[in-house]
């Protein structure tokens, strides 16, 4: 049984499953680490409402999921998504720990 979402009219939500399997792929070729930093990006962007910053979050999570993601594509969407939702920018640990995948 799939998650039941409840969200107001024309509300944008994160892909859960988009999400959920980013964070294994990562925790497995990565760390655990980058991981809970992408999940901790994913709780503000859901909080923002912002729906750019929501669609670029899931682009980001489905080039994470090819079998070569491009460096410069994550920076990219990473860069969007953080103009698009500037109260990422205050979790200054999590971005440090994604930046590096793009770096």
């Amino acid at each position: 049984m799939g998650d039941f979402i409840q969200a107001g009219p024309n509300s944008t939500v994160i892909n859960r499953s988009l999400l959920s399997n980013s964070l294994n792929k990562v925790r497995n070729e990565v760390g655990g680490d980058v991981a809970d930093a992408i999940n901790a990006v994913a709780e503000e962007v859901q909080k923002s409402h912002d729906a750019d910053a929501i669609e670029l979050f899931d682009e980001f999570n489905r080039e994470l999921q090819s079998d070569t993601p491009r460096k410069s594509m994550l920076r990219v969407l990473f860069d969007g998504i953080t103009k698009a939702a500037p109260a990422i920018n205050s979790l200054t640990d999590a971005t440090t720990k994604i930046a590096g995948l793009f770096s």
